[in-house]
C-alpha cells in the first residue's frame, strides 16, 4: 500500500518543475550520500524542532559538524521530486536524509510520502542517548553515547508531531488513514499551525533571538484564516510562557469580545462549529480556552447567564453517568457565575469550596479562596486566615505550595496589601508561615516598599536538605529536625521584619 501511496504522491507533482537554481538529481544525491558518509549521528530532537546542538557532551566540534550538515539538509533549495525518489534509495541514511528535507518544508502534503517509510526497520544515523550529567564531571566518549535509530524511528516521530496517533514500533496503514481521511484536502489545520509555532521558537523557552521574526510569519498565516478560524486558532496555540509572541491575553480578550457571546457559549458546550478536526479534539487546550473565557465572564458574558454556569458546572461534574473520560472540573464555574451576580457570589462560592476537598484539590480550593477575596472581600478574611494556616498537604499544589500561590495571586492587585498584611501578622496570633511564602512575600513587600526589607542574598542563604518544600512536609520527615527548625526560626525572623516594616508597604493596615 505504501508503494502504491508514494507513486501516487509522485505522480500528483510532476507538473511542479523546480527551481532552476535547485541542484540536480545527481548533485543532490551526491550531497546527501557524502553527508550520509561523513555525518557520525544525528540527533532526532533537532530535526524535530529545527534547533542546533549543544556542544556540553559531544564537544564543539562535533557539534559544529552535526549542526552544519543537518541546515544543508534541512534549509536546501531540493527539488519536490529528487527528494521523493531519493526515498527510495539503498543507503538508509540517504533514504532519512531525504525525509528531513521534506520534513523542513513544513508543508502537511508532504506527509504522505513521509509515511511511506514508517514502518522501515533499515538502521540510520545513531541517535544520542538522553542523559544528565552532574557539574563537573567529565563528559562521555561519543561513542557512549550513541543509541540506534531507524529510519522508521524518523518517520514515526515526524508524523507524530503533526499529531498522528500510533502504537509504540511505528505508525501502521490503519492509523495512517484514521489521520489523512479527514485532513487530505484541508488547507490548514490547527496542529498544522502548532507545529509551525513549535519549530518556530524551537520548542524551547524563553523565546528568544530570531525566534520572534519566525513567529510572525506564522502569525501572518493565521491572520489569513476567515474571522472565526483565525479566532479558535489563536485562542488553541496561545503559550502561556511565550511572552505573547503569538498572541498576547489582551488580543485574545477582543477576539473573544468580537466572536460575541453566543459563539462563546457554544464554545463553552464543546461546540466551535468548525469543520477542523483538530479542534473537535477536546483536551488541555480547548479547557484552558474555556477557562479563559469563565475567567472574564464579567467582560464576555450577561448576568442571566449565571445559573445556566452553574448548570454547565453541573453537566461536568456528573461526568461518570455519561461515561466522560475528559471533563472541565474547574472552579472557575462558580467563580464566573459569582462574577455575573456579585450579590450571590458568598453562595455560590462557599458551595464551590465544597467540591473541591481532595487531597489533590489544593490549587482548586486557593482558586476560589482568591475569588472570594476578589468578590464579597473584608468580611471574608477570617474565613481565608483560617484556611491560609490550615496544615494540609500541599498534594496536587503548584511547587511553591498553597500559601506562597496565593500571595502572589492576591498580590497582582496593589490594592490587595492589606490583606497580605493581615496574612503576615504574627501579633494576631497566626502560626505557620512556610519558607516559600515568606520568600514571595518578601519580594513583592520589597517592590512596594521601595528598598529591600530583606536583600536577595539573604533571600538566597536560606537551606534545607529536602529542598523548597512546606514545613508541614519537613514535619513528616523528621530526620533533619534540626534544620527544620534552624530555618524555621530564620523564616519567623523575616516575617516579622515584614510586619515592622508594613508602614513602608502598606500604610492603611490597620490590626
Amino acid at each position: 500500500m505504501w508503494k502504491h501511496l508514494l507513486q501516487a504522491c509522485a505522480c500528483a507533482v510532476l507538473l511542479a518543475a523546480p527551481s532552476l537554481a535547485a541542484p540536480t538529481a545527481e548533485e543532490t544525491r551526491k550531497e546527501f550520500e557524502q553527508i550520509a558518509a561523513e555525518l557520525k549521528f544525528l540527533d532526532l530532537s533537532c530535526v524535530l524542532w529545527d534547533r542546533s546542538l549543544g556542544a556540553e557532551y559531544v564537544g564543539q566540534q562535533a557539534a559544529q559538524e552535526h549542526d552544519k550538515a543537518l541546515a544543508e539538509v534541512m534549509h536546501g533549495d531540493f527539488a519536490w521530486d529528487i527528494l521523493q525518489s531519493l526515498l527510495r534509495d539503498e543507503d538508509p541514511k540517504v533514504r532519512t536524509l531525504a525525509l528531513v528535507a521534506l520534513f523542513g518544508r513544513e508543508d502537511p502534503s508532504d506527509l504522505q510520502a513521509i509515511a511511506t517509510l514508517a514502518n522501515d526497520a533499515e538502521l540510520s544515523f545513531p541517535g544520542l542517548k538522553p542523559i544528565s550529567l552532574p557539574g563537573g564531571f567529565p563528559a562521555p566518549e561519543l561513542s557512549e553515547l550513541l543509541s540506534d535509530q531507524t529510519v522508521g524511528h524518523f518517520a514515526t516521530e515526524m508524523l507524530g508531531l503533526y499529531g498522528v496517533r500510533h502504537a509504540y514500533g511505528g505508525v501502521t496503514q490503519e492509523e495512517w488513514l484514521a489521520y489523512w481521511e479527514h485532513r487530505a484536502n484541508r488547507s490548514h489545520c490547527l496542529s498544522w499551525f502548532h507545529v509551525q509555532y513549535e519549530r518556530a521558537h524551537r520548542g524551547s523557552h524563553p523565546i528568544r533571538g530570531d525566534a520572534f521574526e519566525r513567529i510572525k510569519k506564522v502569525r501572518e498565516r493565521i491572520d489569513a484564516l476567515e474571522r472565526d478560524e483565525r479566532a479558535w486558532t489563536l485562542f488553541l496555540l496561545y503559550d502561556r510562557e511565550g511572552s505573547g509572541a503569538l498572541v498576547t491575553e489582551d488580543e485574545l480578550l477582543q477576539l473573544a469580545r468580537e466572536l460575541g457571546r453566543d459563539k462563546l457559549e457554544r464554545m463553552l458546550t464543546y461546540d466551535l462549529q468548525s469543520d477542523d478536526p483538530d479542534k473537535k479534539i477536546i483536551g488541555w487546550r480547548h479547557h484552558w480556552m474555556m477557562t479563559f473565557v469563565l475567567g472574564h465572564a464579567d467582560q464576555l458574558l450577561e448576568p442571566d447567564d449565571c445559573d445556566w454556569l452553574l448548570e454547565r458546572q453541573a453537566y461536568e461534574y456528573n461526568y461518570r453517568e455519561r461515561n466522560d473520560s475528559n471533563p472541565l472540573l474547574s472552579p472557575w464555574w462558580s467563580i464566573a457565575a459569582a462574577q455575573l451576580q456579585p450579590d450571590r457570589a458568598r453562595d455560590i462560592l462557599y458551595s464551590a469550596i465544597g467540591h473541591f476537598q481532595g487531597r489533590f484539590d489544593c490549587d482548586e480550593r486557593r482558586d476560589v479562596y482568591v475569588a472570594l477575596w476578589n468578590l464579597v472581600g473584608e468580611s471574608e478574611k477570617f474565613f481565608i486566615q483560617e484556611w491560609f494556616y490550615n496544615r494540609e498537604p500541599d498534594v496536587g499544589c503548584s511547587s511553591l505550595g498553597k500559601q506562597a500561590e496565593f500571595i502572589r495571586d492576591i498580590a497582582m492587585d496593589r490594592s490587595n496589601a492589606p490583606l497580605i498584611a493581615f496574612l503576615l501578622d504574627h501579633r494576631l496570633g497566626w502560626k505557620g508561615l512556610d519558607w516559600s511564602a515568606v520568600e514571595s512575600a518578601a519580594r513583592i513587600v520589597n517592590k512596594w516598599a521601595g528598598e529591600p526589607i530583606i536583600t536577595e542574598d539573604e533571600l538566597r542563604e536560606a537551606w534545607h536538605p529536602l529542598g523548597y518544600r512546606s514545613f508541614a512536609a519537613y514535619d513528616s520527615t523528621p530526620d533533619h529536625r534540626e534544620e527544620t527548625e534552624a530555618l524555621a526560626r530564620l523564616v519567623d525572623k523575616w516575617s516579622r521584619r515584614l510586619v515592622q516594616a508594613t508602614p513602608q508597604w502598606c500604610p492603611d493596615y490597620k490590626r
